[in-house]
């Protein structure tokens, strides 16, 4: 992890120094505080395990803004944090000591949340680099696709103008290649089934052909370990509900899970007619607003068209994922408080839209954090589970495979799907960012009929594993 990379760095001050970090940043306004986050990405990067410093030119920080606010802040002689250098007579600034990686606890919880990014940063940077200084046939060669690509735009949507131009022309050309390919084959495919007596049929299976070959290309799957597990929650657990019982054996054999829920960019792709069903619109936002048969005619294209064969993965896999080991309501622990950094939950932001009779609910049913962004948000913005697993209880709630059962008393026990004759609802898991805390445990379940569709409900796939 990001915390063990930073103990790399070396130690050039006591343990006490960073008080001195923390009181300056402390005595700052909020405004200026906020910029912090901005600031340690300009100077910070992660390359392979190292967490270092790096330079950043002074003209990042403009003049009068918040963030040379802080800057300011920490040049000035009673922090001591920044040093500013002149290099080939342009100013530039870089932290004076490695050390704050990790000796600023606020720094380095900063870099381990924003680890991830800054590492891929590093990569775009170095092939922005290549890209530029190619021509001819090996520049476009140099461009990203599929799933470098995917990520890149995600990096681009979080950060926007806080990363460099470089970068962001190397994505927007990318793009632009990708878009131009995409048009390519569609005109390619046009022309041809006009020439064809069932040219709409053909024409419709090659968009879909080349949708699923590219979402396989991209889809990011977790492989889960086999093992048995008590499914369903206690009744010790204060918060369970009465159809999530009795607690019962479950052992499962090996499975691939997607890592991430289904983002709108990959639904696009495969489902032609239905392309934009989400409320929440942006390619790596879930896709939801989608039923249970939707998400069915999605993983049967996917069978359908693709390399492997795919499913909605059954109540008890899911239970297995989302728990990663673990035997407490939630995998970070009992309580949803704590949970902040783990999943897209219901935090103070929220308090005021919940208004009953009697005025706004008490605070308590809320999570301590305020992220200001009461919506759904980009998949894996949150850290994951121990599987590696994200979003699994917030973000949007996710359909399973099984028809509802009101408990688990009949429930298959070799973790297959619950079926019955005229199946009326489906399982619906997970919880997602506008529900109440205790909606956001592993094992609680709710129901909907198959064509329900919700601004809360989306879905992740599982791959089959072949004996």
């Amino acid at each position: 992890m990001i915390s063990d990379l930073l103990a790399n760095s070396q130690n050039t001050e006591t343990d006490g120094e960073w008080h001195r970090y923390e009181e300056v940043f402390l005595n700052q306004p909020q405004p200026i505080q906020d910029e912090l986050v901005r600031v340690l990405r300009a100077l910070v990067t992660v390359e392979g395990i190292t967490a270092a410093s790096r330079t950043a030119p002074l003209s990042l920080f403009p003049p009068g803004s918040p963030r040379r606010a802080l800057v300011d802040a920490f040049l000035d002689s009673a922090a001591r944090l920044l040093v500013a250098d002149t290099d080939a007579g342009e100013p530039r600034l870089r932290l004076a000591h490695e050390a704050l990686l990790t000796h600023w606890p606020r720094a380095r919880e900063q870099i381990a949340a924003d680890a991830r990014d800054l590492e891929l940063r590093g990569r775009l940077e170095l092939e922005a680099g290549r890209w530029q200084a190619a021509s001819g046939r090996e520049k476009s060669r140099r461009l990203v696709a599929g799933l470098p690509l995917a990520e890149a735009r995600g990096l681009v949507e979080r950060w926007g103008d806080d990363l460099p131009d470089r970068v962001l022309a190397f994505v927007l050309a990318s793009r632009r290649a990708a878009h131009r390919k995409t048009r390519y084959l569609i005109a390619t495919l046009a022309a041809a089934a006009v020439a064809l007596p069932i040219s709409a049929g053909l024409l419709w299976a090659a968009i879909v052909w080349w949708g699923v070959r590219s979402v396989e290309r991209e889809l990011a799957f977790v492989s889960i370990p086999a093992g048995c597990y008590s499914m369903g929650s206690p009744d010790s657990e204060t918060e369970r509900y009465s159809n999530e019982g009795p607690v019962h054996q479950i052992c499962l054999r090996a499975f691939d899970l997607g890592k991430f829920e289904l983002t709108q960019g990959e639904w696009r792709r495969v489902m032609l007619h239905n392309q934009y069903p989400s409320q929440y619109e942006g390619d790596n936002h879930p896709v939801e607003n989608v039923s249970w048969d939707d998400a069915q005619s999605f993983v049967r294209l996917m069978s359908f068209f693709g390399r492997h064969e795919y499913r909605l993965p059954s109540e008890a896999e899911w239970e297995h994922a989302a728990r990663g080991g673990t035997v407490t309501a939630r995998y970070w622990g009992e309580r949803a408080q704590g949970g902040c950094d783990y999943e897209n939950m219901t935090d103070m932001s929220l308090k005021n839209a919940f208004v009953d009779t009697k005025g706004p609910l008490p605070e308590s049913i809320f999570v301590d954090c305020d992220r200001e962004e009461a919506s759904a948000m980009p998949v894996g913005s949150f850290k994951p589970n121990p599987f590696g697993l994200y979003d699994m209880l917030g973000n949007v709630a996710e359909w399973v495979a099984d028809c509802y059962l009101l408990d688990y008393a009949k429930a298959p026990t070799d973790g297959t799907a619950a079926t019955a004759a005229n199946c009326t609802a489906h399982v619906i898991r997970g919880g997602s960012w506008i529900k109440f805390p205790r909606n956001l445990r592993a094992a609680n379940r709710v129901s909907g009929a198959s064509d329900f569709r919700s601004y809360l409900i989306g879905f992740r796939v599982e791959r089959l594993v072949r004996p």
